[in-house]
């Protein structure tokens, strides 16, 4: 058992309940981005926005290209705070569980969440260049872009 001087949280957790975490962040999704859609549609944040007339097609792809919801920008929350940052939580969670499980953490495991750290930590490094991604200046905010 990794020491837990706080006594706080269990990073392990994650780990543990991921299969209802992917559950609850689906069903969310679908809500999320039907939020989007009908946002989209009715009070757009600016007049990048609009419908092509099919309503599949606008829900994957999103009505709105920069979505805000109290002047919260919905694509940088969404793609680089709650992904990015939740996909470093999940790499440690992994390995916690890893190292409490079998009392050590396997090469293939190290190697993997290093890599994948590396990235993570490399986006917000460079995370005004992001701005000037394909994700952000050109894809709208739909299903496509929030669920994953």
């Amino acid at each position: 058992r990794i020491p837990n001087g706080l006594n706080l949280f269990r990073i392990a957790m994650i780990y543990e309940r991921f299969g209802n975490l992917i559950s609850f962040l689906n069903v969310f999704a679908l809500i999320f981005c039907a939020f989007l859609y009908l946002k989209g549609l009715s009070f757009p944040s600016s007049s990048d926005s609009g419908s092509c007339g099919n309503p599949v097609f606008d829900f994957y792809w999103g009505t709105e290209l920069y979505p805000r919801i109290f002047g919260w920008d919905v694509k940088m929350f969404t793609n680089c705070r709650f992904g990015l940052m939740s996909w470093s939580l999940i790499l440690f969670s992994y390995v916690a569980a890893q190292y409490e499980e079998q009392g050590r953490v396997t090469d293939a495991m190290l190697v993997s969440v290093v890599l994948q750290f590396v990235y993570c930590t490399k986006f917000f490094i460079w995370e005004t260049g992001y701005l000037s991604s394909m994700d952000i200046g050109h894809d709208r905010a739909g299903f496509y872009l929030c669920w994953g």
